[in-house]
């Protein structure tokens, strides 16, 4: 892959610090638009307003993955490169809102959700304390995609200045994701003893599967993040930042598959494409564990109702 070591280098290649592969960019556009649009059905399917985070996420990463497959193919447009780096950037902030926003919604369809001192968060503000984790990344992350957008290819002072700034935003949600982590699965092993007649127990199973499907997916979406801080921590040059296929293992749906430029594009895209992960997965494990499946309390308001397994709940008083 191609370093670009001055300004008439980088502006003769374009915007990309590697030679983009249009081939994987088409894989990456259809998957991401079949799970987007299979994301969408499910909401207005079962009604699940309040899930608007994920399905936001998954348009962003849709529309910014079709951005990218003209993008790779003519790397020197600055429209296209703005609008797939932008939406790519920002959607997994989005996501993380969404995953915030099922884990609270887990929690009020408990019996009895556990104190403070067990779960050591305030269980009717897990939501709010995760989501403004996560509104202050994303603001933040967003002021540094602007500035890196606004950039000239060879305006090394602003892209540095842009890089920095949204390394910031990606501490803010590692921090917040790492917190989340740990009181997700204290949560987990919590209820692990959820007492109650067979329905109850039956409901109390399906709410701990989903449980483990949002830590899943954090987990991915941190592996994530944590490739883009060392990404923009290394600089322009860095190998992670001149290698694409570690955008496509880390960031958007690949795993690691070396691959020659001799080779057809379908040998390229459809060795990735088996071996894929990461933010791909995340939509995809939603498609399959899919909130209204274990919840009721699934519109905008956070009521707390009964499990569609069954079995009448009440909230918890929580110290």
């Amino acid at each position: 892959m191609p370093k670009y070591t001055n300004s008439a280098e980088w502006h003769t290649k374009g915007y990309y610090a590697y030679e983009p592969s249009y081939p994987t960019a088409i894989v990456g556009a259809v998957l991401f638009s079949l799970t987007g649009a299979f994301s969408i059905f499910q909401y207005f399917f079962f009604r699940s307003w309040y899930f608007w985070c994920i399905v936001l996420a998954s348009l962003m990463e849709m529309i910014g993955f079709i951005a990218r497959a003209p993008s790779a193919n003519n790397p020197t447009s600055r429209p296209l490169y703005i609008t797939q780096f932008c939406l790519i950037i920002l959607a997994p902030a989005v996501l993380a809102a969404g995953l915030y926003m099922t884990f609270g919604r887990i929690i009020s369809a408990t019996s009895a959700p556990p104190p403070v001192r067990q779960l050591w968060v305030p269980a009717r503000f897990v939501t709010p304390i995760f989501v403004a984790f996560d509104v202050v990344s994303f603001t933040i992350q967003l002021i540094g995609a602007a500035m890196l957008s606004s950039a000239d290819a060879t305006d090394f002072a602003k892209i540095d200045r842009g890089g920095d700034i949204i390394k910031i935003g990606l501490a803010v949600q590692l921090v917040g994701f790492g917190f989340f982590t740990v009181v997700g699965l204290r949560w987990a092993v919590l209820m692990k003893g959820e007492s109650g007649g067979e329905e109850v127990k039956a409901a109390a199973g399906g709410r701990r599967r989903l449980a483990w499907a949002v830590n899943g997916g954090c987990l991915l979406v941190l592996v994530r993040s944590v490739y883009r801080m060392a990404e923009f921590a290394g600089g322009r040059e860095s190998y992670l930042k001149t290698t694409e296929v570690w955008f496509w293992v880390l960031d958007a749906m690949m795993l690691f598959c070396e691959y020659s430029r001799r080779r057809r594009w379908w040998q390229m895209g459809v060795c990735k494409v088996l071996m894929g992960w990461t933010v791909e997965v995340v939509f995809v494990l939603f498609n399959v564990f899919h909130p209204a499946t274990y919840i009721d309390n699934i519109g905008f308001r956070n009521n707390a109702t009964k499990t569609r397994q069954g079995g009448a709940i009440e909230l918890g008083n929580s110290e």
